[in-house]
């Protein structure tokens, strides 16, 4: 007797940086006062009965507000691929619109590194209200910084607020190490990255500039072209909340399994 097979319509934004050809990715969110990590290429569903192009536009006013206007995309692709579900746990037939292409100019938005985060690291992050709602058992990561690769320590994350209390992060990324977060022992290290960049600032207002402590600005990406190499290269040592993280020689990436490129909710 067969399982029953879901089927997910995506639209996706495949965008290259030119410089250096990283990929913008989405690295995961911040909701319920703590980050979820989940590795993803910019996009969302598509509705029932909306056209891709529509679900483009949908996704450009909404989520994706501050690519709106900047995008040149190249080409379009289709892509069909068969995974199970990680959130329903069934075999899910994703079917793929992804938009190739690359920005027109800068985007702005909130950003922070591990050696400058938004705030001391996530550790306890549900309160009692939350906890009570959702858990009887207090949720907690403890953040290790020594176990975070080298060029993870001064790689600009990028905050995006959606909702008054949520957002989304994202990051210029290395394909290699997009493929690499997208796997279970990814999504872990990917987990140590997000909570040890703090809570993001919160506005009142979605869609007006977060307020910002004085010492966060807001952010050209353009500011931050190859700093992480730079960075790994010429600093022999960093030093997050006073934890010293030694700067080994490079290694090269490591070469992980292929996993599924597909929305895994």
């Amino acid at each position: 007797q067969g399982e029953v097979e879901r089927v997910a319509a995506l639209v996706t934004f495949h965008i290259t940086r030119e410089e250096d050809e990283r990929v913008l990715a989405e690295l995961g969110s911040w909701k319920d006062h703590q980050p979820h990590a989940s590795c993803l290429l910019p996009g969302g569903k598509r509705e029932r009965k909306e056209l891709t192009g529509d679900t483009m536009e949908r996704l450009l006013d909404t989520k994706l507000s501050f690519l709106k206007g900047i995008l040149d995309v190249e080409r379009t692709e289709s892509q069909v691929e068969f995974a199970r579900s990680l959130k329903y746990g069934l075999p899910t037939k994703y079917m793929r619109a992804v938009y190739f292409a690359t920005l027109q100019e800068n985007f702005q938005a909130l950003s922070c590194t591990v050696a400058d985060p938004f705030t001391a690291p996530v550790v306890n992050t549900l309160d009692s209200a939350t906890v009570s709602r959702r858990s009887s058992r207090r949720q907690s990561f403890e953040v290790d910084a020594n176990s975070l690769p080298p060029w993870v320590i001064v790689n600009p994350v990028y905050f995006v607020q959606t909702a008054e209390d949520s957002g989304i992060f994202y990051a210029w990324l290395h394909p290699r190490d997009l493929e690499l977060f997208m796997t279970t022992s990814g999504r872990k290290a990917l987990a140590s990255w997000l909570h040890a960049l703090g809570q993001p600032p919160l506005s009142d207002s979605v869609g007006l500039p977060p307020g910002s402590p004085s010492n966060r600005q807001h952010r050209d990406v353009g500011d931050y072209l190859f700093s992480s190499e730079r960075n790994v290269e010429s600093t022999h040592s960093l030093t997050v909340h006073n934890a010293a993280v030694s700067q080994p020689a490079e290694q090269p990436h490591a070469q992980p399994q292929q996993p599924p490129l597909a929305d895994r909710k």
